[in-house]
């Protein structure tokens, strides 16, 4: 049995999956929020007790007796995670990690001493036959250590702990080729930050996090329609992007309490900017700028209106994707918001690896 855990700040998710041969099977999904019943979601007032209560809370919730996980995967993701492709001169694998010690701190920022890194040869750099692409993963002792301990004081046996791009990188290309043609972009839109993807078959793995997201999206339509959290929670649900939108001079009609006439820049105009940008900053460092979809998952990507607000203001073409339609179950369909599953079960498919 592989389980994955995915430590949102909002909201834990946990996936099981079972594996027979090629083939996963979805066995149990469960979610819970960290600081459940709170009026207001405040992300500076969790602490980790709050986190530890949860999960605990959540794992008796699914029957998961902590003691008898085996194939356990969780992740860390935030500021105090990097993530760089870097090439390197080939090497005998003896004498790469201390090499990479060195790149790292070239190319990642790092807390002064304690850093902690991994890697991931990709292969041969098609471009310069004598060196190789490595992707370099680095945070700090600290980090891990916090994170280690939130699972130790659920007393689970802590695993494989992976990073939130890499599992929902491995969500998606577990199960789909790289693009022969130029590159994808996944957009992991979480609750206070969206993870930014983008990969192509020879092409350079970029990933980049940017700080709007699900809580942002609730804030910006608190102070446009004045109403509380919940309520904006429930508008941002039910009306999405298009409350935003400005009302064209010759509408008629009652106007809605929360309607937004104005031609400002909304909280989804400085999204879309910021996407703008990383692709932006790709093309240029790369050269290449053919993105052929984008593709949307997360708690929070299945906004109304979303795929199409960042489809036109962007012009390439935006999808939804669903991580739970690669797996079998007859319970799929009846899953609320499959989308925020997708780092859980990226997690939960490196289980045995």
């Amino acid at each position: 049995m592989n389980v994955g855990i995915d430590l949102g700040r909002k909201e834990i998710k946990i996936v099981r999956l079972d594996k027979s041969g090629d083939q996963f099977k979805l066995v149990d999904y469960g979610a819970k929020e960290v600081m459940e019943g709170a009026k207001v979601f405040d992300p500076e007032q969790i602490k980790q007790t709050h986190t530890v209560a949860a999960l605990s809370s959540l794992m008796d919730e699914m029957d998961i007796n902590p003691k008898r996980v085996k194939n356990l995967v969780s992740s860390m993701s935030g500021r105090h995670v990097n993530m760089k492709e870097i090439k390197m001169v080939e090497m005998p694998s003896d004498e790469i990690e201390s090499s990479l010690q060195f790149e790292a701190r070239k190319h990642i920022p790092l807390d002064g001493t304690d850093a902690i890194m991994d890697y991931q040869i990709l292969g041969e750099d098609p471009k310069e036959l004598d060196k190789v692409n490595v992707l370099l993963v680095a945070s700090t002792k600290k980090t891990l250590e916090q994170h280690l301990d939130t699972l130790k004081n659920t007393k689970l046996k802590p695993g494989l702990v992976d990073s939130d791009p890499l599992a929902v990188t491995n969500a998606y290309f577990a199960k789909n080729p790289l693009p022969e043609n130029g590159v994808l972009v996944l957009l992991n839109i979480g609750a206070l930050s969206t993870t930014i993807v983008v990969w192509g078959r020879g092409q350079q793995y970029f990933s980049r996090e940017i700080n709007i997201a699900g809580h942002h999206f609730t804030k910006a339509v608190m102070d446009k329609a004045n109403v509380d959290y919940q309520e904006a929670e429930r508008l941002k649900i039910e009306k999405g992007v298009n409350q935003f939108q400005t009302k064209s001079s010759g509408e008629t009609g009652e106007s809605s309490s929360f309607s937004i006439e104005v031609a400002d820049r909304s909280i989804f105009d400085e999204f879309v900017e910021e996407l703008r940008r990383s692709l932006r900053y790709y093309a240029k460092q790369t050269n290449q700028s053919f993105f052929q979809k984008i593709l949307l998952t997360g708690g929070s990507a299945s906004l109304p209106g979303l795929t199409e607000f960042i489809s036109e203001k962007l012009n390439v073409p935006v999808e939804m994707y669903n991580p739970t339609l690669q797996l079998g179950s007859e319970t799929i369909s009846s899953i609320e918001n499959p989308w925020k599953y997708s780092v859980a079960i990226g997690l939960a498919l490196r289980g045995n690896n």
